[in-house]
């Protein structure tokens, strides 16, 4: 998977530069056809990792609104797989089972855009974020 934005949210001294730079992504992403979309949605983190994947809905315009209905407390990241953009989520902190250690929610949206025929389209990103239908 390739990762769309400089550097994980999680490696960042600056959220609020790194935010933008996602809202920037986003944003050259929404340039393309209006899409529904169809959102695969599960959680990675162990605390979650059980509960079954739901699959939501969205325009490729509306990305951001659904983002943020969901637990993204500690960032967000953009990543594409070849075909599919696929954003990571990372929500509240919290402690599993008694153990010392802290973990992020991790929720994984992998976003599936389909046409009228409802047919999913295999998009490709050039160098500067532009999608392009297959």
């Amino acid at each position: 998977m390739l990762l769309l934005n400089t550097k994980s949210c999680l490696d960042c001294d600056d959220l609020n530069t790194h935010n933008q730079e996602i809202t920037d992504i986003i944003e050259s992403i929404s340039q393309i056809e209006d899409y529904d979309c169809a959102l695969l949605c599960k959680y990675q983190d162990s605390a979650h990792k059980h509960l079954p994947q739901k699959i939501e809905s969205c325009k490729i315009s509306e990305l951001l609104d659904f983002l943020g209905t969901r637990d993204i407390k500690n960032g967000i990241d953009l990543f594409f797989d070849g075909n599919y953009l696929i954003f990571i989520l990372y929500g509240q902190n919290y402690e599993y089972k008694n153990q010392k250690t802290i973990y992020h929610t991790i929720e994984a949206i992998k976003v599936l855009p389909y046409n009228e025929k409802k047919d999913f389209i295999n998009l490709n990103i050039s160098n500067n974020i532009k999608m392009e239908e297959n």
